[in-house]
């Protein structure tokens, strides 16, 4: 077992100035802690298989699913099934941080619409 944070994690980044770190990586299951600057967001798209918990740990974030938008602040939380399309926004003037659960990982299940 390790002990696992941002300095330790594998990092990757995506779009414009987006970070995420793997805290935990497991075809099974996986935990990723990304931070999102202003202004920023992700690509609309949808997990055949994973189900996903986006976890608000820093700032406020707009989830859009299947044309429904959610405000997300500290400390709250969204479930996403699988099939269900969405796009996680930040909107705000600061950068949100943000943890995502998925069961099992998403990588390599994600279809952009």
């Amino acid at each position: 077992m390790t002990v696992v944070n941002t300095s330790t994690a594998e990092h990757y980044s995506w779009g414009d100035g987006c970070s995420g770190w793997h805290l935990l990586q497991r075809d099974d299951f996986s935990i990723i802690q990304e931070c999102v600057p202003p202004g920023q967001r992700e690509q609309r798209h949808f997990h055949s298989v994973s189900r996903q918990f986006f976890y608000i740990l820093q700032g406020e974030a707009i989830m859009e699913l299947d044309g429904h938008e959610f405000v997300l602040g500290i400390p709250q939380g969204i479930e996403i099934p699988p099939g269900v399309a969405h796009q996680f926004c930040n909107e705000s003037n600061a950068e949100v941080i943000f943890l995502v659960i998925s069961v099992p990982k998403a990588h390599g299940d994600r279809i952009t619409i």
